[in-house]
């Protein structure tokens, strides 16, 4: 190929630096720039146009980088000038995408601080080393970077950004560590609207109190953050398993080291919640409000049971609630419709039957008392029986990673499974903590009976928001069939339920005093 002249090509001066971890090293904005001057001066370049952009070269796609060879198609720009050859491509479509331009003639020369590249075969032979030395950097730099990930998380640690609520622990010289600690301002206004949602707020209502009652805020890095916690954010805060202690990466589930927002009994329940409710009456002005709609559930077909208005001939105005369900194109679940003071009674006759009477509930002191005597042998045959139950959970896990290097079992079903053992064993490793930490019992049964009592009154007063929070509160999913609907108890108000119903029974020692021992009550309704 013949000589070609530097002075007569329009160069297009390229500076890149990523965004991903993998690239810290690399020389900033300003030095490539500083860099680049001084080839430019070297060989007397003419630039016509120069490009930046913080982006990763691993993958085609790079906004300014398609921008130059748009430039470069066109004949407006004909040459490149970058620090280093990886700058300017460290993927194979890339670097394929350089050669290819230079075979055609529309692109003259590539220069940069360590040479200058034209289109003769022993530049694109090297050209073409040079790329694929820094594709093969990046593929195993993204293989050690997965694995250093791996290991972080199978020890605990998080490895990425912290979440809504940590932050790094600082060691004694004041340098960021690997360990998530507790963010004192955030986490205590967390666990507080836990609370409210588990009392049965809405969550729209929720993330509204965050923003004006507490000003909650995420925390700012670099350019991002710093603003009120959005709606959006509360959702995600709500579904994410790192909140119970649980690390979810790739689809698969590892322990955590962090101190947990809330146990995997609360995210369950939150996640029943969310799966049930409907957005909050405030939340959408002129909006028709039900209290049963999407709670009740029908008995013929498993439905949801929605409601609506209807008007007699008389004027009268009515709400039922009926199953929406079609069980064929043309054919309606059969369950007939039912009048919400049918449901009314049925829940206020619930709630009066759970309440105990004086004599019981006195009595029913005296042995809570009598149970936290026995906290100690309570929680040692709790803590065997986890204990015992722990150890076939990581013999059923590591016989899984048998099964999987075995080739008896895929990849989706080792991960299934891995996450459901990995679960039931932070479900256990709770059970032994809270054992160890002790049951109380005498406070918790006083704060269920107060519960109680201010359901029924509150179901009284006919308030609707109120009345749909108490059956959240109190009950599992209400079931129509047959026009009557059939109620039960969530726990531990279910502890009541027999109890509320035959005053005659008196105290006797408990068959099972680990089971009421074990059982956390609800805080009362606020």
């Amino acid at each position: 190929m013949k000589d070609i002249s530097l002075s007569t090509i329009r160069f297009g001066e390229y500076r890149r630096k990523s965004t991903d971890s993998e690239d810290r090293q690399v020389l900033s904005m300003e030095a490539q720039a500083s860099e680049n001057a001084a080839t430019r001066d070297h060989h007397r370049l003419h630039v016509v146009k120069m490009f930046e952009e913080s982006r990763s070269a691993k993958r085609p796609g790079r906004p300014m980088f398609g921008e130059l060879f748009r430039l470069i198609d066109r004949g407006t720009v004909n040459g490149i000038v970058a620090w280093k050859l990886n700058r300017i491509a460290r993927n194979a479509t890339d670097a394929g995408r350089i050669i290819q331009a230079m075979d055609d003639g529309v692109l003259l020369a590539v220069v940069t601080s360590e040479g200058v590249y034209t289109g003769s075969g022993s530049d694109k032979f090297i050209m073409q080393v040079e790329f694929t030395v820094a594709k093969k950097y990046s593929d195993d730099l993204s293989e050690d970077i997965r694995s250093k990930t791996k290991k972080a998380l199978e020890k605990g640690l998080w490895p990425a950004y912290p979440k809504l609520g940590y932050v790094r622990e600082r060691d004694e010289e004041g340098n960021k560590t690997k360990n998530l600690i507790v963010d004192l301002k955030r986490f205590p206004v967390l666990r507080q609207l836990i609370d409210m949602i588990l009392a049965g707020r809405a969550p729209t209502e929720v993330w509204q109190m965050a923003q004006d009652s507490y000003q909650l805020t995420t925390p700012r890095r670099g350019r991002n953050g710093g603003g009120l916690l959005s709606r959006a954010g509360i959702y995600r805060l709500l579904t994410d398993k790192f909140y119970a202690g649980m690390m979810v990466w790739n689809g698969e589930e590892y322990r955590g080291n962090h101190s947990p927002l809330m146990s995997l009994a609360e995210y369950d329940e939150i996640q029943a919640i969310l799966a049930g409710r409907r957005m909050s009456p405030e939340a959408e002005p002129g909006h028709l409000f039900f209290p049963y709609r999407g709670f009740v559930r029908c008995g013929s077909c498993g439905g949801a049971i929605t409601a609506k208005y209807t008007t007699n001939r008389q004027g009268t105005t009515y709400r039922h609630y009926y199953c929406y369900r079609k069980r064929a194109p043309w054919t309606y679940c059969p369950e007939g419709a039912v009048r919400e003071e049918v449901i009314d009674a049925a829940v206020i006759d619930f709630v009066r039957r759970m309440v105990p009477p004086r004599r019981w509930m006195e009595e029913a002191l005296a042995g809570a008392r009598e149970i936290e005597g026995q906290q100690e042998e309570i929680a040692t045959g709790i803590i065997t029986d986890a204990k015992r139950e722990l150890g076939k959970t990581e013999t059923r896990l590591q016989a899984i990673r048998d099964r999987l290097v075995d080739g008896d079992i895929t990849n989706e079903e080792y991960h299934s499974d891995r996450n459901r053992w990995m679960d039931q064993t932070m479900r256990l490793r709770e059970r032994i903590a809270q054992a160890e930490n002790g049951f109380p019992v005498l406070e918790p049964l006083e704060s269920a009976v107060s519960v109680l009592n201010q359901a029924t009154n509150y179901l009284a007063s006919a308030d609707p928001y109120k009345k749909r929070e108490i059956v959240r509160t109190l009950m599992l999913e209400p079931v129509l069939t047959q026009k009557k609907v059939l109620v039960s108890a969530k726990r531990p108000f279910s502890f009541f339920v027999d109890r509320g119903a035959r005053p005659e029974m008196r105290r006797g020692r408990d068959s099972n005093p680990r089971g009421l021992a074990a059982c956390s009550f609800s805080k009362a309704v606020r």
